[in-house]
Protein backbone atom coordinates (compact mmCIF):
# COMPACT_ATOMS: atom_id res chain seq x y z
CA UNK A 1 0.00 0.00 0.00
CA UNK A 2 1.30 3.64 -0.62
CA UNK A 3 0.57 6.71 1.75
CA UNK A 4 1.14 9.95 0.45
CA UNK A 5 2.72 12.11 3.52
CA UNK A 6 0.81 15.21 4.29
CA UNK A 7 2.05 18.69 6.38
CA UNK A 8 -0.49 18.42 8.92
CA UNK A 9 -1.06 22.54 9.50
CA UNK A 10 0.88 25.42 7.22
CA UNK A 11 0.69 29.01 8.98
CA UNK A 12 0.52 30.95 5.76
CA UNK A 13 2.44 34.40 5.98
CA UNK A 14 -0.04 37.03 4.66
CA UNK A 15 2.59 38.29 1.83
CA UNK A 16 0.48 35.33 0.34
CA UNK A 17 0.45 36.40 -3.07
CA UNK A 18 4.18 34.29 -3.71
CA UNK A 19 2.16 31.44 -2.78
CA UNK A 20 -1.37 32.22 -4.89
CA UNK A 21 -3.21 32.13 -2.28
CA UNK A 22 -3.99 36.25 -2.11
CA UNK A 23 -4.45 39.25 -4.01
CA UNK A 24 -1.64 41.63 -3.77
CA UNK A 25 -2.08 45.33 -2.32
CA UNK A 26 -3.79 46.39 1.52
CA UNK A 27 -5.53 42.75 1.27
CA UNK A 28 -1.70 41.68 2.20
CA UNK A 29 -1.88 43.56 5.51
CA UNK A 30 -5.02 43.36 6.46
CA UNK A 31 -5.40 39.64 6.17
CA UNK A 32 -4.07 36.61 8.24
CA UNK A 33 -4.36 32.94 7.58
CA UNK A 34 -3.80 29.44 8.39
CA UNK A 35 -3.93 26.11 6.11
CA UNK A 36 -5.17 22.73 7.87
CA UNK A 37 -5.54 19.17 6.53
CA UNK A 38 -7.65 16.78 7.93
CA UNK A 39 -8.66 13.61 7.33
CA UNK A 40 -12.73 13.22 7.02
CA UNK A 41 -14.01 10.02 9.39
CA UNK A 42 -17.44 8.69 10.37
CA UNK A 43 -17.82 8.61 13.95
CA UNK A 44 -20.56 6.62 15.33
CA UNK A 45 -22.63 8.52 18.00
CA UNK A 46 -24.98 6.04 19.07
CA UNK A 47 -28.45 5.09 18.24
CA UNK A 48 -27.00 4.08 14.46
CA UNK A 49 -26.08 7.16 13.87
CA UNK A 50 -22.55 8.54 13.14
CA UNK A 51 -21.45 11.95 12.90
CA UNK A 52 -18.50 13.46 10.37
CA UNK A 53 -15.40 14.64 12.46
CA UNK A 54 -12.15 15.75 10.50
CA UNK A 55 -8.82 14.25 12.44
CA UNK A 56 -5.17 16.18 11.78
CA UNK A 57 -3.74 14.53 8.74
CA UNK A 58 -0.38 13.27 8.71
CA UNK A 59 -0.01 9.70 6.56
CA UNK A 60 -3.20 8.58 4.49
CA UNK A 61 -3.80 5.74 2.81
CA UNK A 62 -5.16 6.04 -1.11
CA UNK A 63 -9.46 6.52 -1.26
CA UNK A 64 -8.76 8.38 2.07
CA UNK A 65 -11.63 11.90 2.26
CA UNK A 66 -9.46 14.98 3.04
CA UNK A 67 -10.30 17.96 3.94
CA UNK A 68 -8.19 21.38 2.69
CA UNK A 69 -9.16 24.46 4.88
CA UNK A 70 -8.15 28.16 5.03
CA UNK A 71 -9.37 29.69 8.11
CA UNK A 72 -8.83 33.70 7.64
CA UNK A 73 -9.15 36.72 9.74
CA UNK A 74 -9.36 40.55 9.12
CA UNK A 75 -6.74 42.07 11.35
CA UNK A 76 -7.20 45.84 10.30
CA UNK A 77 -9.35 48.16 11.67
CA UNK A 78 -11.20 48.97 8.58
CA UNK A 79 -13.38 46.21 6.14
CA UNK A 80 -11.76 43.96 3.49
CA UNK A 81 -13.36 44.95 0.14
CA UNK A 82 -12.63 41.92 -2.55
CA UNK A 83 -11.37 39.28 -0.69
CA UNK A 84 -10.54 36.41 -2.79
CA UNK A 85 -8.89 33.18 -1.62
CA UNK A 86 -7.35 30.78 -4.16
CA UNK A 87 -5.95 27.60 -3.07
CA UNK A 88 -4.13 24.94 -5.77
CA UNK A 89 -5.56 21.34 -5.41
CA UNK A 90 -2.49 18.97 -5.45
CA UNK A 91 -2.02 16.69 -7.82
CA UNK A 92 -3.53 13.19 -6.01
CA UNK A 93 -6.40 14.85 -5.06
CA UNK A 94 -9.82 14.37 -6.46
CA UNK A 95 -12.22 17.43 -5.52
CA UNK A 96 -15.84 15.97 -4.35
CA UNK A 97 -18.94 18.14 -6.04
CA UNK A 98 -20.31 20.79 -4.02
CA UNK A 99 -17.93 20.22 -1.24
CA UNK A 100 -16.13 23.49 -1.60
CA UNK A 101 -19.61 25.90 -1.77
CA UNK A 102 -19.59 27.90 1.47
CA UNK A 103 -22.63 30.16 2.33
CA UNK A 104 -21.88 34.06 0.96
CA UNK A 105 -19.16 33.14 -0.97
CA UNK A 106 -18.95 32.94 -5.05
CA UNK A 107 -17.05 29.40 -5.95
CA UNK A 108 -15.26 29.03 -9.40
CA UNK A 109 -12.27 26.63 -10.34
CA UNK A 110 -10.01 26.20 -13.14
CA UNK A 111 -8.54 23.85 -14.74
CA UNK A 112 -5.74 25.32 -15.97
CA UNK A 113 -2.67 26.13 -13.23
CA UNK A 114 -5.39 29.43 -12.16
CA UNK A 115 -5.07 31.00 -15.15
CA UNK A 116 -8.41 31.43 -15.55
CA UNK A 117 -11.74 30.72 -13.02
CA UNK A 118 -15.49 29.82 -13.88
CA UNK A 119 -17.92 27.64 -12.48
CA UNK A 120 -17.24 24.02 -12.65
CA UNK A 121 -20.28 23.57 -15.09
CA UNK A 122 -18.82 25.85 -17.34
CA UNK A 123 -15.28 24.07 -18.17
CA UNK A 124 -14.13 21.97 -20.77
CA UNK A 125 -11.15 20.63 -22.13
CA UNK A 126 -9.66 20.02 -25.15
CA UNK A 127 -8.31 16.24 -25.56
CA UNK A 128 -6.76 15.48 -28.94
CA UNK A 129 -8.74 18.60 -30.65
CA UNK A 130 -11.86 17.07 -29.05
CA UNK A 131 -13.79 19.47 -26.31
CA UNK A 132 -15.28 17.38 -23.55
CA UNK A 133 -16.56 18.43 -20.49
CA UNK A 134 -14.56 18.84 -17.60
CA UNK A 135 -14.18 16.44 -14.81
CA UNK A 136 -13.35 17.05 -11.12
CA UNK A 137 -10.20 15.25 -11.74
CA UNK A 138 -9.23 18.34 -14.16
CA UNK A 139 -9.40 20.83 -11.47
CA UNK A 140 -6.16 22.08 -10.59
CA UNK A 141 -6.97 25.33 -8.07
CA UNK A 142 -10.61 26.88 -6.43
CA UNK A 143 -10.91 29.99 -5.95
CA UNK A 144 -13.57 31.77 -3.32
CA UNK A 145 -14.83 35.03 -3.44
CA UNK A 146 -16.53 36.68 -0.51
CA UNK A 147 -19.43 38.29 -1.54
CA UNK A 148 -19.23 41.17 0.85
CA UNK A 149 -16.47 42.96 3.01
CA UNK A 150 -14.93 40.99 5.53
CA UNK A 151 -15.54 43.18 8.76
CA UNK A 152 -12.67 44.55 11.41
CA UNK A 153 -12.11 41.47 13.45
CA UNK A 154 -14.27 38.98 11.75
CA UNK A 155 -13.07 35.61 10.60
CA UNK A 156 -14.26 32.62 8.57
CA UNK A 157 -13.44 29.55 6.64
CA UNK A 158 -13.49 28.04 3.33
CA UNK A 159 -13.03 24.44 2.75
CA UNK A 160 -13.18 21.39 0.48
CA UNK A 161 -13.02 17.99 0.15
CA UNK A 162 -11.06 15.50 -1.88
CA UNK A 163 -10.08 12.13 -2.28
CA UNK A 164 -7.14 10.98 -2.45
CA UNK A 165 -5.79 8.27 -5.65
Amino acid sequence: MVLFKLNQTRVLAVSLLALGLWPSGALADQIVASQTVDVVELVDIGGGMTDVAFVPANTVPPGSELRYAVQFQNVDTEPAADVTLVMPVPQPIIPISGSAETPGVAVSYSIDQGQTYDLFGALSVTDNGVSRPATWRDVTHIRWTLTAPLAAGAEGEVSYRGVLE
